[in-house]
């Protein structure tokens, strides 16, 4: 079975110091959640939630902006998630759910994350390390970019354009266990941007550890 996007939930607010995020609709137990959290003015720092495990919690654009990347796998999950953050300003929050992901290793690959400032948003690339993987790309920037394309040969999942900040996710499948390249969104502005690249691993890789582990024990 192919990793494959469930639902996205999202929503954002203005003069706050904590988000409720709907959970994304339709969440089974075993589906992989990623949660994408954007944050400005200056000083802010994201609190990780509880049960949730950490991709980035960072600042960029010279401190101004906060941006927070987390995963978990699905289980008995409720209606929604606070994200607090250390002071009040702009928030903005996705859950999106994905199917088909390992369990037992979710995040195939990490990239490192990439921060600069203009209309060309660069994540930087990964080597998959497993075939099937799903290679997902989210970026984070400040004001309102009024536009964001997709990155070539990506499927967008959201592209949020708010007044103090802005973010995005897409993904693709690939096939093939190998380099990815580094990919690329354009802002209809230049503004302040933070991007990052990793991968999810398919759950048919759980099925090929556990024949390749009975035939190591078996002495074959």
């Amino acid at each position: 079975m192919a990793i494959a996007f469930r639902s996205v939930g999202a929503t954002n607010a203005g003069g706050v110091t904590s988000l409720v995020i709907p959970m994304a609709a339709g969440v089974a137990n075993g589906d992989v959640l990623i949660m994408e959290v954007s944050t400005d003015p200056n000083g802010q720092v994201i609190t990780t939630p509880a049960g949730w495990n950490v991709l980035v919690n960072t600042r960029f654009n010279g401190n101004l902006n906060g941006y927070g990347l987390f995963w978990r796998v699905a289980a008995s999950e409720p209606a929604n998630y606070t994200v607090s953050v250390s002071a009040s300003g702009v928030i903005r929050g996705a859950i999106f759910a994905y199917t088909g992901v390992s369990n037992a290793h979710p995040i195939d690959v990490v990239g490192a994350t990439n921060t600069g400032s203009g209309t060309t948003v660069t994540a930087l690339g990964v080597t998959t390390v497993t075939t099937n993987t799903l290679i997902i790309f989210v970026h984070g920037n400040n004001n309102n970019a009024s536009t964001m394309t997709t990155p070539a040969s990506f499927t967008s999942r959201e592209k949020f354009i708010g007044v103090f900040v802005g973010q995005s996710e897409s993904d693709r499948i690939a096939a093939s266990a190998a380099a990815t390249g580094n990919a690329t969104l354009t802002l209809g502005a230049a503004f302040g941007w933070i991007s990052y690249m990793f991968a999810l691993q398919d759950i048919t890789n759980d099925a090929v550890a556990k024949i390749r582990n009975r035939a190591m024990i078996a002495g074959l």
